[in-house]
Parts: C-alpha cells; sequence; structure tokens
C-alpha cells in the first residue's frame, strides 16, 4: 500500500478534526462516527458472550469474532493501498514501527490483546476481553473474505450520507460471505477488519476520498439500513453489534497505532457515552479522556484513561463525596494506594466538580522503550508480530502532569444521553473541563497558531507553579511553592453553569504527585445543609427560631395518606414527623412560634378532603428541641373550607372560611369568636394591637378583637399587609396605600401596566417608615421588584430588574449583613436565589443556584448564629446560604419580611419601622434631580427628598433663561419624598435648568437642576 489517508467530513454523531504536531505535519484525529443513539446502562441488559451492563456498571468478560474482508484489487488513488491485505515479510522491521505488517490472523489476535490490556487496566479488571476464545476468521492465517466491489464501492466519497449506506452493504455482504463459517450468537460483537487504512485522520496533502470511515453500528442502525426480514435475519444470527476497523492506521509514514481507533468504537459499544460534540465534530474534553482525542494519544498507543466521569458512568471508579470544608487527598488511578482517586463536590442539586489526580509517569522500565513525539513510552511487544499490546502508563500521552477539575452538568446529561449527544451545547456542556489556563481553547480551530492547547495542553491541568494559571490570575495569593487555586474569583471560576455564585473554592494545589493533598472551601454553604430526608414537593415551609434553638418545619403530602408535619430539630440533626391529625386530613397552612419554654409550637390548619362535609380544624404541637412531643391538641372544627393562612397571635390562631366567616379559636380548644362579611375573603392580616384587617373581594373591613367589623374602603383588597397606621392592598387594579382614610393608588414610575403578584412592606430606604415593595411583571413578561413611598413615588433605585420566573414565589427583606439598611433576597421558579442591596445593586456573592426547582418561600434562619436564606426544593432537601459578606450575629427584628406571610406567625403585619432612621438634616431638601438624565423619552419626573416641607415649588426654565411651567405643592410632613411628572414632548432637544425651592422648620431653600433633553 503505497497511497494512505484521507480527510473526513464531519456529521452527525462524528469526532473531530483537531491538529496535534508530528515532523512538521499536522495530523487530525478525526471523524470516527457512532452510528448509535442506544446507550445500555439503563437496565439489566444481558448479550451474549457472557457481558453485563447493570446499574450503570459495565462489566463482564467479552468476546469478539474478527472476520478480515478485502477487495477487489485496483490501482485507483482514490483509495489507500491495492484493496488486499498487506502481508509483506517481517525480517527487516525495526522497533520503531507502530503496527508493522503482515497483517494476517496473529496481527489481529494481538490487536485483542491490546484491546484487553487496555479496558482490563482501566477498568480495575471489571472489564476484560477474552482474546484466546474470540477468534479470526477466515482459519487461514493469510486469508480473507473478497467482496465483490473495490473499496471505493464501500467508502464514503463525496456525499455525507453515502458511507451510510455502503457500511450496510459493506455488513450484508460480509454476513452472506461469513454466515456459514461463523456462529455470531458465540461473541458480542463482530469485527469487520477489512484491508487498507480508514478514513479517520486529515493529513495534508493526502486526499482519499473514499476509504472507509471505521465505525460502530448497533441494532437502530440496522432497523434503518435493512428491511425488516433482513434485520430479523441479522439479528436472530446475532449480529446487534458490529465495529468496523482497518488493517491499520499508519500511513504516510507517520506510524498510527490501531488500539487507539479500537478503544473509542469499544467504548462506544460497551455504552460509554461520547465526551466530543456528536453533532458539530468538535473536541469538548481533548486528550483528556478515552471517549474524545484521548482516544489517539501518543499516536494511538496509548489511549487516555477515561475521564473521571466516564470512570464513574461505567461503574469502574468510585469518589469521595467532599460536603464539608477541609483537607483532602487524591491519588492517580495508577497509584495503587488507599486514598481516593475522585473527589466529587456537589456545587447544588444537578452539578458537581470532580477532581481527578493525573500523570503521565514516563519513568524507566524493565519494559522496551518507544519513542513517539519526542517522549519514551515503555511497552510491551509480541516478538513476533511486533506489535505494542501493553503500556506501562496508559497516561502516557496526555500532555502534562496535575489535577483536571471537570464540571458536572446532569441535568444536560440527562437531557442528551439517549441521542448520545451530551456535549453538544458549547455554552452549557454536561462534561465540562476546567482548564486552569482560564481559556476555553480545547474544540476551537487555531491553525497553525493554535501550538496544540485547542486539543488540551500542558498549562490546562492544575498544579503549582503553572504559568498558564499566572497568565490571567496575577494578582492571585499564592505561597512560596507557588500553589495555585480555583475559586469564585479566578479564571476560570467556580460559578455554576447559569452564572449563579457557588462558594467553593478548591485551594492549596500543590505540584504534581501520584498523591497530592488540596484544600476545599464551601464559602457560602451553612454548616449541615443541605438537609435531606424530608418529603419531596412540600406544600409548606418555614423557619422558626435562632442558634441552636432552630427549627424548619415542612409539611408532606401523601397520594392516599393523610398530611405529615415533619420538623427538622437543628441541635440534635433530626426529623421528626407527625401525621396530621385524621384520616384525610390535608394542611393547608401552618404557623409557629418559640414559646417562654425555648419550645416550638406549631398551628396546623386542616381541612377534610374527599370524607362528608368540609370542616376546618386547627390542631397545635409542642416539640421539645429533642424532637419529643409535648402536647398534640386538636381545637375547634368549624364548617366549610380554608381560604387563608392560620394566624397565630400567642393564645389563639384566626382564619377564614369559604362561608364569609373569619373564626377564633384559643389555645384551650373553644372558640372565642366568628365574625362575618358580606363577600368572599381574599386575604387578612391583624397589627399588634388586635386590629385584624379583612381583604375581600368588594372592600376592605376592620374589626377589633372580634367585635363590629367596619367597612373601610369599597374596593377590592385581594392581598392585605399591615405597617403601623397604613394598609397596603393589591387588587387587579394595581397597589393602595390606605392610611387614615386617605386611599390611593400607585402608578408604575414607566407608565408601563404593571401586573403585581404579592406584596411585602419594608423600610427600604431607612428613614424610619416602612415603604410597599411588590413583586410585579410587566406587560412584556419581565419580572421586577418595585418598592414605593407613601407618596406614591418610587423608592430610589427600584424598580430592581429580576432574571427568570416568580410567579409561584414570594421574596424576603432583612437587614442581613446588620448595617441598617434592608437587602432584599428573592428565589425563582427554577431554584436561582438574588440578593440586592437597598441600592438596586446585586450583593456579593449572589445569585446562587440551588439545581433545582423552589417549592415554597424563602426563609431567614440562623446557624450558629449567622444569617442564612434557606429554600426548599421539589426534592424535599433544604438548601442554606449564608448572606455574604456577613457573619455576625442576627437579631429577631431585622427580619422585616419573610416567607410568604412576614413572619412565622402568619400576621401579614410589618413593625412601623425595625430600623433606626438617620439623624435629618436641618436643611430642608435632603436631594433633588430628575429622571431620567438626559432625556431621550416624551417623560421624565422631577423627585424632590425633603427633610422636613411646607412648601415645594419647581420653576422650569430653557437655557437663555425663559421661564416654561412650575409645579408648586403645598405640604404637611417630615422626610418624605414627592415627585412631579413632566412630559418633554413639546420642547427641542436642548440645555434646561429646574428651580428647586421648599421652605420647612423656618427656613427656604433652593437647589438647581440641569437637565438635558436629547432626540
Amino acid at each position: 500500500m503505497k497511497h494512505y489517508g484521507s480527510l473526513f467530513s464531519g456529521g452527525a454523531r462524528t469526532l473531530a478534526k483537531n491538529i496535534f504536531v508530528l515532523s512538521f505535519l499536522f495530523v487530525c484525529i478525526a471523524d470516527i462516527p457512532v452510528i448509535t443513539a442506544q446507550i445500555p446502562g439503563k437496565s439489566n441488559v444481558q448479550l451474549s458472550g457472557n457481558f453485563t451492563v447493570a446499574n450503570n456498571v459495565v462489566n463482564g468478560n467479552h468476546r469478539l469474532a474478527i472476520v478480515r474482508v478485502d477487495f477487489q484489487p485496483d490501482t485507483s488513488v482514490l483509495t489507500t493501498g491495492d484493496g488486499t491485505f498487506d502481508l509483506s515479510d517481517t525480517t527487516t522491521i525495526t522497533d520503531t514501527i507502530i503496527d508493522p505488517p503482515p497483517h494476517n490472523a496473529a496481527y489481529f489476535k494481538d490487536q485483542l490483546v491490546a484491546l484487553h490490556n487496555y479496558y482490563s487496566r482501566v477498568s480495575n479488571n471489571t472489564l476484560t476481553i477474552d482474546w484466546q476464545n474470540s477468534p479470526i476468521f477466515p482459519n487461514d492465517t493469510d486469508g480473507a473474505y473478497t467482496l465483490s466491489e473495490t473499496m471505493r464501492g464501500y467508502g464514503k466519497g463525496f456525499a455525507d450520507t453515502t458511507q451510510e449506506s455502503n457500511w450496510a452493504k459493506l455488513l450484508d455482504e460480509t454476513y452472506d460471505l461469513t454466515k456459514g463459517d461463523v456462529d455470531f450468537s458465540q461473541y458480542s460483537t463482530l469485527v469487520i477488519a477489512h484491508a487498507g487504512v480508514g478514513q479517520d485522520f486529515d493529513i495534508p496533502l493526502d486526499d482519499s476520498p473514499f476509504d472507509i470511515q471505521s465505525a460502530y453500528l448497533d441494532a437502530e442502525f440496522l432497523q434503518d439500513h435493512f428491511s425488516d426480514s433482513r434485520r430479523a435475519e441479522l439479528e436472530n444470527a446475532g449480529i446487534e453489534h458490529v465495529l468496523i476497523l482497518p488493517e491499520t492506521q499508519s500511513q504516510l509514514d507517520i506510524g498510527i497505532g490501531l488500539t487507539g481507533t479500537f478503544a473509542l468504537l469499544f467504548g462506544s459499544r460497551i455504552g460509554l457515552p461520547a465526551l466530543y460534540n456528536t453533532e458539530t465534530g468538535a473536541s469538548v474534553v481533548g486528550k483528556f479522556g478515552l471517549m474524545d482525542l484521548g482516544s489517539n494519544n501518543a499516536n494511538g498507543i496509548a489511549p487516555s484513561y477515561p475521564s473521571a466521569w466516564t470512570r464513574l458512568y461505567a461503574g469502574w471508579d468510585t469518589a469521595k463525596t467532599v460536603n464539608s470544608s477541609g483537607d483532602y487527598s487524591v491519588q492517580s488511578p495508577e497509584a495503587g494506594g488507599l486514598e481516593p482517586t475522585i473527589l466529587k463536590i456537589p456545587i447544588n442539586h444537578s452539578e458537581y466538580y470532580l477532581v481527578e489526580n493525573r500523570l503521565r509517569q514516563i519513568r524507566s522500565s524493565s519494559l522496551d522503550s518507544f519513542m513517539v513525539n519526542f517522549d519514551t513510552l515503555f511497552v510491551e511487544r509480541d516478538p513476533e508480530t511486533h506489535v505494542i499490546t501493553d503500556v506501562e502508563e496508559y497516561d502516557a500521552g496526555i500532555p502534562g502532569d496535575g489535577l483536571l477539575i471537570w464540571h458536572v452538568d446532569e441535568s444536560q446529561i440527562q437531557a442528551g444521553l439517549a441521542e448520545n449527544a451530551i456535549n453538544t451545547d458549547p455554552d452549557r456542556r454536561a462534561i465540562d473541563l476546567e482548564e486552569a489556563d482560564g481559556a476555553q481553547d480545547i474544540g476551537q480551530y487555531y491553525g497553525v497558531f493554535g501550538g496544540g492547547r485547542e486539543n488540551g495542553w500542558f498549562f490546562d491541568l492544575w498544579f503549582a507553579g503553572n504559568d498558564g494559571f499566572f497568565h490571567l490570575n496575577p494578582d492571585y495569593s499564592t505561597d512560596a511553592d507557588s500553589t495555585i487555586g480555583f475559586t469564585p474569583e479566578t479564571h476560570p471560576d467556580s460559578y455554576t453553569n447559569s452564572g449563579t455564585f457557588s462558594g467553593i473554592a478548591i485551594t492549596e494545589i500543590p505540584a504534581a504527585d501520584s498523591l497530592v493533598q488540596v484544600h476545599v472551601d464551601f464559602d457560602l454553604d451553612v454548616p449541615g445543609y443541605p438537609i435531606t430526608g424530608l418529603a419531596s414537593d412540600p406544600a409548606h415551609f418555614l423557619s422558626l427560631g435562632y442558634g441552636s434553638n432552630h427549627f424548619l418545619v415542612s409539611t408532606a403530602i401523601g397520594a392516599n395518606t393523610p398530611d405529615s408535619l415533619e420538623v427538622w430539630i437543628k441541635n440534635r440533626n433530626n426529623i421528626v414527623t407527625f401525621p396530621a391529625g385524621g384520616v384525610n386530613r390535608n394542611i393547608e397552612s401552618i404557623a409557629g412560634r418559640i414559646n417562654e419554654q425555648n419550645q416550638a409550637v406549631f398551628g396546623l390548619l386542616e381541612v377534610n378532603s374527599g370524607v362528608g362535609p368540609d370542616s376546618v380544624f386547627v390542631e397545635t404541637l409542642t416539640i421539645e428541641n429533642d424532637g419529643s412531643l409535648v402536647q398534640r391538641s386538636l381545637l375547634s372544627g368549624v364548617a366549610g373550607r380554608p381560604v387563608t393562612q392560620v394566624i397565630d397571635d400567642t393564645t389563639g390562631y384566626i382564619f377564614g372560611t369559604d362561608h364569609n366567616q373569619i373564626h377564633r379559636v384559643n389555645t384551650s380548644g373553644g372558640a372565642d369568636w366568628v365574625i362575618e362579611v358580606p363577600d368572599s375573603i381574599k386575604s387578612i392580616s391583624l397589627t399588634n394591637n388586635g386590629n385584624l384587617y379583612i381583604g375581600t373581594e368588594n372592600g376592605l373591613y376592620l374589626s377589633t378583637d372580634g367585635q363590629d367589623v367596619v367597612l373601610r374602603d369599597e374596593e377590592p383588597a385581594s392581598e392585605l399587609v399591615t405597617s403601623g397606621n397604613e394598609v397596603y392592598i393589591r387588587n387587579d387594579r394595581g397597589l393602595r396605600v390606605y392610611s387614615a382614610n386617605d386611599i390611593s393608588y400607585v402608578e408604575a414610575a414607566d407608565q408601563s401596566a404593571i401586573q403585581y403578584h404579592t406584596i411585602a412592606a419594608a423600610d427600604m430606604d431607612a428613614d424610619g417608615r416602612n415603604e410597599l415593595v411588590a413583586l410585579g411583571q410587566t406587560e412584556t413578561g419581565e419580572w421586577r421588584i418595585f418598592a414605593y413611598n407613601n407618596n406614591d413615588a418610587l423608592v430610589n433605585n427600584f424598580p430592581i430588574d429580576l432574571d427568570g420566573d416568580y410567579r409561584n414565589l414570594s421574596f424576603g427583606v432583612s437587614d442581613a449583613n446588620l448595617d441598617g439598611t434592608p437587602e432584599i433576597f428573592a428565589a425563582n421558579d427554577s431554584g436561582q436565589i438574588y440578593g440586592f442591596a437597598s441600592d438596586g445593586s446585586t450583593l456579593s456573592y449572589f445569585p446562587i443556584d440551588i439545581g433545582e426547582p423552589v417549592s415554597a418561600p424563602l426563609y431567614f434562619g440562623s446557624e450558629n448564629n449567622d444569617h442564612s436564606v434557606l429554600v426548599q426544593g421539589q426534592s424535599g432537601q433544604v438548601y442554606g446560604y449564608y448572606s455574604r459578606p456577613l457573619k455576625s450575629g442576627v437579631e429577631a427584628g431585622r427580619t422585616l419580611w419573610s416567607g410568604r406571610n412576614g413572619n412565622a406567625s402568619n400576621s401579614r403585619y410589618v413593625p412601623a419601622s425595625v430600623l433606626e432612621p438617620g439623624t435629618p438634616d436641618d436643611k430642608p431638601i435632603r436631594r433633588a434631580y430628575v429622571y431620567p438624565n438626559p432625556i431621550k423619552s416624551k417623560f421624565a419626573t422631577f423627585r424632590i427628598e425633603v427633610n422636613a416641607g411646607d412648601r415645594i415649588l419647581v420653576s422650569l426654565y430653557d437655557f437663555s433663561g425663559r421661564f416654561i411651567r412650575n409645579w408648586e405643592l403645598n405640604v404637611h410632613s417630615n422626610e418624605s419624598v414627592y415627585e412631579f411628572a413632566w412630559s418633554t414632548s413639546e420642547l427641542p432637544s436642548g440645555v434646561y435648568f429646574g428651580q428647586v425651592e421648599v421652605t420647612g422648620n423656618g427656613i427656604n431653600q433652593t437647589e438647581i437642576v440641569k437637565v438635558a433633553i436629547t432626540r
């Protein structure tokens, strides 16, 4: 064979043309397609040859049948060789040649030995090849079955669709030629070894487009390319898994071992998912994994170890899961010690890091030395065939020594596994290598300027003194040994795939060695979280108490059983379950408090479901810190279904029903009072002085201690929040503020329609008075947090834009870092938690991604006297995150709004202010400005913040001093914000001046505001 090689064009399920440098030529490993969408391993599958895939453990002793086929002789330059096997004499062969002829039966037997040695090593002897009982057909040492056409008739040609039909023709003819000689049912895999070279490598100045691509063909391929009767005949004969291999990959005096190609395709055959992009052919993990470019490491002599994820997926290795900060050791796969070879560091519910230790370990040995790409490997060769059958270190071909850090996304794996397409999204790879040099080079194409880094190179590994790391991290704080780290601040960083903060840091990474120790930090995670064992998809969730006296409460819903209340006790670290007190009784709402004995007291609002008439009950439980039940009482029941939350007012419980009634039952079990309203109840809120506000579909009502019901407003009140003397209302028209008979609607500052979904109250500007805070959605679907003062003006820096959908959730407000100003936290339906300072900026280390949908509103809690944000996912796991940058003591009063109803008692009441207002300035004007400025639209707003004022006058002038208009307002309030809407549609572009004059405290103060209109 005097002409070898070809350029293979990529297609679906192909391996990319990626370049490595060899003797000034560019040799591209390319496009060994896996024509399969069937990944074994999801159930127990018995395959022929005593080979099993059970629970994702690939094991067994595997037998193959190799059938040699050649072609009608030809002299075409479009294919390699002359169509027959190279059976040249080997007497003059030197030990520098890879896979020398003669390519006879003994040669292929040694290829089986090489495959066995590789897989038995990397699988820890879990998977072996029974090479002694894997025959080579025909029985004649130099024989072959001759097909009806020249090689060109079975190759790819110029059309991407040609090769698949030609594979089918190759298999079809091979079966007819061999079915009398081979009992295929005795072997799990048929290997068709054809004469010539595979069209699997791209070599410049070489063009043989009709060579045959190497491939793995599965049962789905048979179904797609054969008639039903022919497919049934093949399957009945035992043919369902076929590998197509050339006699050699060496070409143009470049030696390329067949072991790499064989190992890659056999990996596909046993169900190892491809780690390259099977849609584009682009590499994803490069030389660092068998199921990508690593199959051809050291010119195919030493295929790379499978990646850490592949070894775990196949069941060939185990990982030590790291859930807490500390020092951890990791050894190389062939070190032979007792330390773990893989560390698994959970990020969230669906993402985690895998850390493995990989070494080239090219060292002196009793084996034969072999030079590849200027490196000396130590190998074992058959003395007769000269085939390399074993390699001392299969990672000898990776580009360096050190740790590999893999970012694994299980959601992407599950989405693409069935189609063997887990790494097809370049923006969110399922198995992604965190390249230590900070550049995502692997899979790119840089041509001659790439220097090999697009295939994976020395600086992608993590080791002390890595200059590639320090190039992008020059300010990284290191030690005398130049240790490096992978943190949220480095390049690359440890953020989640959705771009949220993980808080994970892997630091003190030392020089490469067979056993190294690293330090792992979980900067955000509260110790002891996530909590597992709570029921999945909970209906309710709250946090109660602080420090060691901390309870988390959730309700579990059973398909055929009543609800149960699940309580996690912090200082006992256990979960206690208390079933609801009755058959088919569902928990509709829970409220809680800590009593004077430091016990947790819970009130459960329950309703019968599906048995007799609807009836509502209140049940109470008192629980000690050790989880023991102190007391359990079933309080009075009433007819109907609950339509509001249950409110705990320390001596009893208040709730509303669909009978238009509000009930109060006391802790002794008696009914204290019941009041009625004229229409359907929507919301209730209890102030600290005993005033109960009732929102209905047609009005706002007030009752004190269950006495007279007074109508206060004839507008719907779907949701209520009370604060001091104010009542905040949400209805279909928008937001309303009720105070001393002064009712007003809040108008959105941007004049666009807003659909508000839930409201709260908090002192957002630290002025000593609460503001109305609302979670809303614009007409175009964007979610925002709004904050309005009592003059209907937006608080500075609001609204705050949000990402995601918040339809089913609420938000929390707390002075988390005790700086005197509140922070807002919101968790969206998908599981991202956002944190914002009062100025609208994103808090450091946020957002956070828990990796699964959130099932209930967030709560604030405390572990070891540290403030934390707590959320529960659909799986039941409870996640706790410090609201950094803080680790200071927590005061209960600093939480302004937590959970869906403001606090654990569900009162929907917020004290007038829990923050200390700043000392007011003696001057009337605190601040005056126009927004937006410059003005590009038709509307703008003058905003005046006053410390004290009786009269406000705003006069507008153009640049020449010509008066345009003014606004005047008599006021009688201190520390308020006032806004004046301004239509600019009649004014040309230019510079304007607003003179703001405020009189207050006997002082008259004037400020000039400059404004630009640009259109």
